[in-house]
């Protein structure tokens, strides 16, 4: 490119290109006080489009005038996608789970999706409209409704003939931003490796800032094609590719879409079914740095443990609160189990962060969670190398499995929707009616909404956590398992059959069995109960 240089001063007309650059710039600022937030981070989003437009401008030899219209229309567009009917909605729908009944907020979704303009984007009407459906306990509707926001994905998709790209992106704010939906990658991958996904390219998008466990996430990426991005061109690039997305809770199998809990079932029942190994192995170097920490803790070479995390209350946590609370339980219940581990010769590791309760003092319990040794890479350590993990509904309980290290699942809030965890056990909790005076039956609860959500019940129904006593049964029938082999996990007893029997009546999207010690105690909760199945769901 030549450099072009002129000794003479340059005379310049009110007209030329002084004059239109103000006149710019006069109307971006009559524009931007009217562009809200979301409408400054769209245009953040968008700056790979727009960087390609603007190349085009100066590369080819048009006015200043040509490039200020370019640059107008891109902001006015970006302004009209920002508030458009859609967002707009959704905007005033934010943090509605504090306050309201989520079936006040289903109805004024439904009115929306019924009134609302064709040109409008309706995907994220339907996912958010699953979700108040979900917190409802009207499972089927959130399947349903899920799903026809994936049908309008695919739409939007076909109608900009991206699909032609053959890809789909896992981006960040589906897969990333809390460690269980990192997990569940391991039902994408196995699903591919064993042919029932979709022929799509699936390009996992990471940026080195972002991510729930970043050091979680390089395991994956031994699995997956990659696209290692800064975190602003991250955003851009799903900003651009949005109908490119694999939703977290619907995949695109080769036929149909496969609902999230019906896809884990599924990927995992299949893949153990052809007993192929776990897809994950702790590092050698990530084995040698844990286990030179423990060594610090005073746990010997050669010891073994088990990692404990329990869900905790905590006001500052947005999904603690009343619609999303039932998974929360007290650590203490948990002691009797943890002394039980530890009179065996084993070790107890708890799990968390610096947020959760203090535990006492006691010779072979390690409350690695307010310690100052807290990692990314140990918490994969202490996930992968445990001889097994005693979890609650929250994002650790589906990590281990992804090692191949069993489960003990105690206060499982919603058993309809346990799905595989592989050589595992569940532990639910239990419904009182007041004004009865007893415990709700299986079938009680399966046929309404309580069995399928995580919100807790109304003011008759009584939500009762596992007791000290059924936790420690469930960690010594754990122990039993394990020194009988692990294909002692394979066989259930009747009581246990009996109960996946009546809950696969109500849908097939379950399948880590009850502990025998649990419903062995509780069998007269299996009698069957006349309830008007599913008109709830």
């Amino acid at each position: 490119m030549q450099t072009l240089t002129n000794s003479r001063p340059m005379q310049v007309r009110k007209t030329g290109w002084r004059l239109g650059i103000r006149r710019t710039f006069t109307q971006i600022r009559a524009i931007l006080p009217n562009i809200k937030i979301i409408v400054l981070l769209s245009v953040l989003g968008n700056l790979v489009a727009f960087s390609i437009r603007m190349t085009k401008t100066f590369l080819q030899p048009h006015t200043l005038r040509a490039f200020r219209t370019e640059l107008l229309d891109f902001l006015k567009h970006t302004e009209q996608a920002a508030s458009s009917d859609t967002n707009r909605f959704l905007k005033s729908l934010r943090g509605w789970e504090d306050a309201t009944d989520p079936m006040v907020i289903a109805q004024k979704i439904l009115q929306k999706i019924n009134t609302i303009k064709p040109d409008n984007y309706l995907p994220d009407l339907w996912f958010q409209l699953a979700n108040a459906y979900f917190l409802a306990g009207r499972f089927k509707d959130y399947e349903s409704s899920y799903i026809n926001g994936l049908k309008e994905l695919k739409k939007a998709r076909n109608n900009s003939s991206l699909d032609k790209l053959g890809v789909k992106f896992l981006f960040l704010e589906d897969w990333g931003w809390v460690i269980g939906h990192i997990s569940h990658l391991d039902q994408l991958v196995k699903l591919r490796e064993l042919g029932l996904l979709s022929s799509h390219r699936r390009i996992l998008v990471l940026s080195p800032e972002d991510g729930a466990n970043k050091h979680y996430l390089k395991y994956w990426a031994q699995h997956l094609d990659v696209l290692m991005l800064s975190r602003h061109e991250a955003r851009q690039l799903a900003s651009i590719m949005r109908p490119l997305a694999e939703k977290l809770s619907g995949f695109a199998l080769k036929d149909r879409f496969s609902m999230f809990y019906e896809s884990w079932n599924l990927a995992v029942d299949n893949w153990n079914r052809k007993r192929y190994p776990p897809l994950l192995q702790v590092s050698k170097e990530d084995s040698e740095n844990g286990w030179g920490v423990m060594d610090q803790w005073g746990i010997p070479a050669g010891s073994w443990f088990v990692a404990l995390h329990v869900r905790e209350y905590n006001p500052h946590t947005p999904n603690h609160n009343r619609l999303r609370a039932a998974p929360n339980a007290d650590i203490q219940t948990y002691m009797p189990a943890i002394q039980s581990v530890i009179e065996r010769g084993g070790w107890v590791v708890r799990m968390g962060d610096s947020s959760m309760s203090n535990l006492p003092t006691m010779h072979g319990l390690i409350d690695y969670a307010n310690s100052a040794f807290k990692s990314e890479w140990m918490d994969v350590f202490l996930w992968a190398s445990c001889r097994f993990f005693i979890g609650t509904s929250s994002g650790p309980l589906s990590v281990p499995p992804t090692f191949g290290v069993p489960v003990l699942y105690t206060n499982c809030p919603n058993i309809g929707i346990s799905a595989a965890l592989g050589r595992s056990l569940m532990l639910p909790k239990l419904f009182h009616s007041k004004s009865e005076q007893r415990l709700l039956t299986i079938d009680e609860i399966l046929a309404g909404p309580l069995g399928w959500t995580v919100s807790v019940p109304g003011d008759d129904i009584e939500l009762r956590d596992n007791s000290p006593e059924e936790i420690l049964a469930g960690v010594e029938e754990m122990f039993s398992l394990l020194e009988a082999g692990s294909d002692a996990f394979d066989g259930l007893t009747e009581l246990q059959a009996e109960f996946s029997r009546r809950r696969d009546i109500y849908g097939r999207n379950a399948s880590t069995p009850i502990a025998h010690s649990f419903i062995s105690v509780h069998q007269n909760l299996l009698a069957e109960t006349h309830v008007s199945r599913g008109l709830s769901r």
